[in-house]
């Protein structure tokens, strides 16, 4: 991601390959979800971590935010 972080700001845009990436490697759904886990969203992506849906909590809502904004990852 980090050598194209420039090129997507400047053009305010994101390829729709790094938001199934992001699905296949379990952060798009907890990214996207907040401090739980919506039921009909259960099973349809991993989370990362393997955490189980019932467990996700806000605490991890918060982790997982710093960590992307710690490397510039969401904007």
């Amino acid at each position: 991601m980090m050598p194209h972080l420039t090129e997507w700001e400047e053009t305010a845009t994101l390829p729709p390959s790094l938001y199934q990436q992001a699905a296949r490697d379990g952060v798009l759904m907890p990214m996207a979800s907040g401090a739980s886990i919506k039921q009909e969203w259960v099973g349809r992506y991993p989370i990362i971590g393997d955490i189980d849906p019932s467990e996700w909590n806000g605490f991890h809502d918060f982790i997982i935010h710093d960590e992307m904004t710690r490397v510039g990852g969401i904007g």
